[in-house]
């Protein structure tokens, strides 16, 4: 993709400026202070959607958000066709943020041998990515982790961290009346969640309900699951 021109409005020491790029090489020069390093910010966060300058995305959400109603002008390249767009920033529905409707994608694809395929049926989301990664290391490596019956639930990242799901409760209860052994139950704690709220003291709580005798086991990234399986 080719950027042909940026526009800026209230982004950094910009208050509103327009910048034209040629083809090819493009050098920026400028004294200290004059808004270089924002220039290429800027364009950095067009690209992958958070600020070189913060790697937690909600504080770019909340700084666009603040900009409230703004005009704004996109150009994008469809095939061989060169479309360009222009409006304003509009108030998000059931929220206090402005926008215009973009979200970004991961179409990214990857490549593995031996090859992979889950079938997850009619079930969406991404509270199977703990167990899909357990059951891929496996394939990966042709260990047999554990005889036990083992269920569990967790999101997870590119750096094997487990996230936090909903419904866990319903989780265990299925679980259980299925005769697994262990549950792994993430320990993750996003903001404004009370400790006694995450999925594993939910996981404990229900576990104790129903009377089960399978284990419900925290987990914080895969290896602590990997670990425990081949403890």
């Amino acid at each position: 993709m080719n950027i042909k021109e940026i526009k800026l409005i209230n982004f950094r020491n910009y208050k509103e400026e327009t910048i034209v790029l040629n083809e090819g090489l493009n050098v920026i020069v400028g004294k200290n202070a004059m808004g270089k390093t924002n220039l290429l910010e800027s364009i950095y966060c067009c690209g992958i959607g958070k600020s070189t300058k913060t790697n937690k995305y909600k504080e770019l959400i909340k700084y666009v958000s603040s900009l409230k109603k703004s005009k704004v002008k996109i150009e994008v390249i469809r095939g061989k066709k060169h479309l360009t767009f222009s409006g304003e920033t509009v108030k998000l529905s059931g929220t206090n943020r402005y926008g215009i409707g973009i979200q970004l994608v991961d179409h990214t694809r990857i490549v593995t041998k031996p090859a992979v395929k889950i079938d997850a049926e009619d079930i969406g989301g991404p509270s199977a990515g703990l167990m899909f990664t357990l059951d891929c290391y496996q394939l990966f490596t042709g260990k047999n982790l554990s005889s036990k019956k083992i269920a569990g639930t967790g999101t997870i990242d590119d750096q094997g961290k487990v996230g936090m799901i909903g419904g866990v409760d319903k989780k265990v209860i299925a679980a259980g009346r299925q005769g697994m052994k262990v549950f792994f139950a993430p320990t993750d704690q996003p903001a404004g969640v009370k400790k006694s709220e995450t999925n594993y003291a939910e996981a404990v709580k229900t576990a104790k309900k129903i009377h089960t005798k399978m284990k419900i086991v925290p987990v914080a990234r895969f290896e602590d699951a990997l670990n425990y399986l081949e403890k």
